[in-house]
């Protein structure tokens, strides 16, 4: 989730407004809260526009650490230019 939400360049605060949710539920979930509840997982899928198989899914979790990760490079290498 913390990948989705920074490929977006949304802050924390950013995500819990679009998706209703508490702030520091969104730190919490994304330490590794050990019980979020299927509701609020759905709202973050909402928010963050992708299915809930894609947000729980942990092949799509690689894909997206790649992308991040490309990402910061980018903006990295932009900053250095």
């Amino acid at each position: 989730m913390k990948a989705l939400r920074i490929l977006r360049g949304w802050s924390r605060e950013a995500l819990a407004a679009e998706s209703s949710l508490a702030p520091d539920l969104i730190i919490a979930i994304e330490q590794a809260a050990p019980r979020v509840s299927f509701e609020d997982v759905a709202c973050l899928a909402r928010a963050l526009g992708v299915s809930l198989g894609d947000l729980l899914d942990p092949a799509e979790w690689a894909l997206v650490r790649i992308a991040s990760i490309e990402t910061d490079t980018a903006n990295i290498e932009a900053r250095t230019d």
